[in-house]
């Protein structure tokens, strides 16, 4: 499956994004927090009035129906079975036991649920009126932390993001970019951009290339070398003082954007990206710390 294909309309479903599932975490926990507070939010028209119907259908649709609404029933009630801790464990339980011949045990059977489960919760976040529901995304939010699983909700609409990000945005992005925008606004521009097209997970491999690019300009500018490359020559005449593990780490993040990214796959992992950006991030504040 190709995630950079423009027919994705730029959002790639949770179960299609390559995420991994966090290791720690009460999933059990949080589905059923999940399944109850939805069941209230269509029960009592929380978020405004809704057509069950239509929103079941439409929410098989946009989740490539890996949710299946049933025209019979009331929405707040299959979703809550949908979301049934119980029921989890149930259907893990029988596909496991029905394609043992497929090497799936219980446990990879219930992570795969588990995230089919994250991707649509998510799908119904951002589908009008629940994505302007602030209340239902603050429960969510709670729920995630009584779970004790590494994950929050970002951007507008929302999304899934590690934990990590935060920091990312809180200790590398806001102490770098008021520097950058007093020097040279348009790369802080760039930045930016790059890390919203993080948050969104739109085309990583993009993303990668673009922020990296920003990244060998802002070197171009603080040497005034406009054929600066991250290599060892340029390094050693510009940036000498710096230790040789640093340009050594310089070089191989470099080295990412070669051939099939220089590992053998066309694009890095949603992880990757998140470290690659995290890398770029902290050699600009480097450089500029460098310089002056």
């Amino acid at each position: 499956m190709n995630i950079n294909d423009d027919r994705w309309g730029g959002y790639i479903p949770w179960f299609l994004r390559g995420e991994s599932l966090p290791g720690s975490g009460d999933f059990g926990i949080f589905f059923d927090r999940v399944g109850q507070r939805l069941a209230i939010c269509f029960r009592f028209a929380e978020a405004g009035p809704i057509n069950d119907d239509m929103f079941g259908s439409y929410l098989e649709s946009e989740s490539l129906q890996r949710y299946r609404h049933d025209e019979r029933g009331f929405l707040s009630s299959q979703l809550t079975q949908y979301f049934d801790s119980s029921e989890l464990l149930k259907a893990a339980e029988s596909i496991a036991r029905t394609r043992n011949h497929d090497n799936l045990s219980f446990e990879r059977v219930l992570c795969k649920l588990h995230i089919e489960r994250l991707g649509v919760l998510e799908i119904i976040l951002r589908m009008p009126p629940i994505a302007a529901s602030a209340p239902i995304q603050r429960h969510i939010r709670r729920a995630l932390a009584e779970a004790g699983i590494p994950l929050d909700l970002s951007g507008n609409p929302p999304a899934f993001v590690p934990l990590d990000e935060p920091l990312l945005q809180r200790e590398v992005i806001d102490r770098l970019l008021p520097r950058l925008e007093a020097r040279f606004p348009l790369r802080a521009k760039e930045l930016i951009e790059a890390y919203h097209d993080l948050i969104s997970r739109e085309k990583p491999g993009d993303i990668f290339l673009a922020a990296f690019g920003t990244l060998e300009g802002i070197a171009r500018e603080i040497t005034g070398d406009d054929g600066f490359m991250f290599d060892t020559a340029a390094l050693n005449k510009h940036f000498g003082n710096l230790h040789k593990t640093v340009h050594t780490t310089m070089i191989k993040l470099a080295a990412h954007r070669g051939a099939n990214a220089g590992h053998g796959r066309a694009d890095p992992g949603a992880h990757e990206l998140r470290y690659l950006l995290f890398s770029i991030c902290n050699i600009a504040l480097l450089l500029l710390d460098y310089e002056g």
